[in-house]
């Protein structure tokens, strides 16, 4: 999916600076069965991207951006 910058102080806005246009995460999906994934690993942002609730990560202990969908 794309993303957008909520502001221009937001991590999107500077990696788009930083690197240019292109992938700035993964967020995985549910199984098809509807079974979420779950993790032994506390999420820790919880935001909405079009309307589908997603569990981050801590990016700064992790390197990079990785959620997964609730």
């Amino acid at each position: 999916m794309l993303a957008e910058p909520s502001d221009a102080q937001s991590w999107v806005a500077r990696r788009i600076v930083q690197f240019g246009e292109g992938p700035c995460a993964f967020v995985l999906g549910k199984r098809l069965d509807g079974v979420a994934r779950r993790s032994a690993y506390q999420a820790a942002v919880k935001t909405r991207w079009f309307g589908v609730p997603i569990s981050w990560f801590d990016s700064a202990k992790l390197g990079w951006h990785l959620g997964f969908e609730d």
